[in-house]
């Protein structure tokens, strides 16, 4: 190899290391900022007002994505929204009424909303239309809570009233006497709606578990097969797979960049 060869081996080298440098900032500033958002707080975002008129809201529920949502208004109506709140459509076909609470499925496509000294009302189309459950009668209605998939309802009643349960999404409702009369104040139900806890206004809280033996969920998980695909990374991944990312992708372009200058030598 003569001096030429060597002197051009040597700038090459040199920029190979200012590329590898130049690389390595590159993959460890994208990996933070894919750390950064993994680890985000829901407070490090931004309110935004909606569209949504200024009226005395009372209650509001939302899908689990957040794209779906239904807010009651005081003396006023139901509104819904399909675009995370951005616009919003009054649902006159429930009537205006003094709503207590509204609950949301999952998929926010079956709504729930209870009306002080009224009745419940049960929506199947993301509150488009509305029907009045009468066989939970008219009463003085101040909380509801679901299950997920919206089959399962418990609403609470105040001023020595009871707890009432409904397992084919609001159609029928059965009076659980055994909590008592109370003035009941919020209810709260578990995903698959077995598991309920209630709070009394000036009382004590009550939970209630109902689980049975062959509920969804109990039965042991089996083990999935080895199909030696990676899972896909989530919020909960992420943060440890950035550092992986960014050594593998740091070799990689080693490889790439030293393979090139060598074999243009």
């Amino acid at each position: 190899m003569n001096i030429v060869n060597v002197r051009q081996l040597k700038q090459r080298m040199s920029r190979t290391m200012v590329a590898l440098f130049a690389a390595v900032l590159v993959v460890s500033g994208v990996a933070s900022v894919l750390t950064t958002r993994a680890n985000a707080a829901p407070g490090d975002g931004t309110w935004t007002q909606s569209t949504a008129a200024v009226m005395d809201w009372q209650t509001i529920a939302s899908s689990t994505d957040g794209t779906k949502l239904a807010a009651a208004v005081l003396g006023g109506f139901i509104y819904t929204s399909t675009d995370s709140g951005a616009t919003w459509i009054e649902r006159t076909a429930a009537g205006s009424r003094n709503w207590q609470a509204i609950v949301s499925s999952a998929d926010g496509t079956k709504l729930a909303a209870t009306a002080r000294s009224g009745l419940v009302y049960t929506s199947t189309d993301s509150g488009v239309t509305w029907t009045a459950q009468t066989t939970a009668g008219s009463r003085e209605w101040r909380s509801i809570t679901s299950s997920t998939d919206g089959t399962k309802l418990a609403a609470v009643s105040t001023a020595g009233g009871s707890i009432y349960t409904s397992t084919d999404s609001g159609l029928t409702w059965t009076e659980q006497t055994t909590a008592g009369s109370r003035d009941w104040i919020a209810i709260t139900s578990s995903a698959d709606g077995y598991k309920f806890a209630a709070a009394a206004l000036a009382g004590s809280i009550y939970t209630y578990d109902g689980t049975p033996l062959t509920a969804p969920g109990n039965a042991s998980t089996p083990t999935l097969p080895n199909t030696g695909i990676a899972p896909p990374l989530t919020a909960n991944t992420l943060p440890f797979a950035a550092p992986a990312l960014v050594i593998g992708s740091i070799f990689l372009l080693l490889a790439v960049i030293v393979a090139i200058t060598f074999k243009r030598t």
